[in-house]
């Protein structure tokens, strides 16, 4: 699979991970390579991978009106959180602080909130508290470069997924998908 990866300059995913990013079923995916709509990779046992550039070019295509608030102080994971959910045609917003986040909630409507839980002022799920308190059913994914078991344990309190960086890009989305959905 690293030949492949190499060979197309770009990682890849398996139908199923496609479907899931694209919000289809994998034989929406299945059809849609037969009818030349995605390219893909044909592995040696006939198995379609599919490059993420290809999923990217799907992706900026749509346009969702969706508004997503992504909290997080270190400016590269930023800016590639900012980079990923844009391309899922998301409008993206983000703050690097606790304050500057809570500014921008109380003032601007927000469809989801992507908090990291080590701000540089604040805990994110003392950030994700307060969002709550505002408007308890906006959802809400926490990410965090650390396993705290305590931290794990404040955010399923509020019903927050935790997901662990660096996240998969497929992952982030289909996170960003589930709870949009409910």
């Amino acid at each position: 699979m690293a030949e492949l990866a190499q060979s197309t300059g770009s990682e890849v995913l398996r139908v199923r991970e496609a479907a899931r990013v694209l919000g289809v079923s994998p034989d929406t995916i299945k059809r849609w390579i037969y009818q030349g709509k995605i390219k893909s990779i044909k592995t040696p046992g006939g198995h379609h991978r599919i490059p993420t550039v290809e999923i990217d070019r799907l992706l900026h295509a749509r346009k969702t009106g969706i508004r997503i608030l992504v909290t997080e102080d270190n400016d590269e994971s930023r800016d590639l959180i900012v980079y990923m959910l844009e391309q899922c045609g998301y409008e993206v917003t983000s703050a690097r602080t606790g304050a500057e986040s809570w500014a921008l909630a109380v003032t601007q409507h927000f469809d989801l909130h992507v908090v990291d839980n080590r701000l540089p002022d604040i805990l994110g799920t003392e950030l994700c508290q307060r969002i709550r308190e505002r408007n308890a059913l906006v959802p809400i994914i926490m990410l965090s470069g650390l396993v705290d078991e305590n931290e794990m344990a404040k955010a399923g309190e509020l019903n927050i997924p935790y997901l662990v960086k660096p996240v998969e890009f497929y992952r982030l989305v289909a996170a960003v998908r589930e709870r949009l959905e409910t």
